[in-house]
């Protein structure tokens, strides 16, 4: 994970957004606000934005995050863990504004998915 950090205004999201269009590395780009603080929400944006990039990806966390009750963070983040290391390209996931995610549940699943982080994806 890499973490871009400057005030507002300073350019990052412009930055990013430019070096990812002259890379050539699949990517995709998450914007997120307050209003994506729900577990659940957040899951199901986090792999659809795989998903525009590798349509077949990610599905078994997919069934997991439409479950009901939702399964423990630590049963999601090793889910996606092992679908993302099955990938077999390197990728760019954007998370645009992750400062704006207040809900502990979503920092403790980026917590669990992070801890053994799936060769092929990196995070900004």
């Amino acid at each position: 994970m890499t973490l871009v950090s400057a005030p507002a205004g300073y350019g990052k999201s412009v930055l990013i957004s430019c070096w990812l269009e002259t890379c050539d590395i699949p990517n995709a780009w998450l914007s997120l606000d307050e209003h994506d603080t729900d577990l659940r929400q957040f899951l199901l944006y986090f792999l659809a934005a795989i998903q525009t990039m590798f349509p077949d990806a990610v599905n078994e966390t997919m069934t997991l995050a439409n479950a009901s009750p939702l399964p423990p963070v630590s049963v999601l983040g090793r889910s996606l863990a092992n679908e993302l290391d099955s990938i077999e390209r390197n990728f760019i996931l954007m998370l645009d504004d992750m400062h704006r995610i207040q809900e502990k549940s979503v920092h403790d699943f980026l917590t669990e998915l992070l801890q053994y982080p799936p060769g092929p994806c990196t995070l900004f």
